[in-house]
């Protein structure tokens, strides 16, 4: 199960670092604006969120059995 948790991890990582600089280069035209939107609005978003599902469901799950309140 560690592996899928930083593959995740990573995924996130990339997401947020992409969707700070399609943020960015939208509202300063670094970058196409119709290509920064689609990034930037659709894509980043979904894979971003799983990312986190994955990421921190498995983070809870083990802190959760660290302090033994689920088995």
């Amino acid at each position: 199960m560690i592996k899928p948790d930083r593959i995740a991890a990573w995924t996130l990582f990339i997401c947020l670092i992409a969707y700070g600089l399609t943020g960015y280069g939208m509202t300063k035209g670094l970058i196409s604006q119709d290509f920064a939107r689609s990034l930037h609005l659709s894509w980043l978003g979904a894979f971003a969120l799983a990312a986190f599902i994955v990421h921190t469901g498995y983070a809870i799950s083990l802190a959760l059995r660290r302090h033994r309140i689920w088995n």
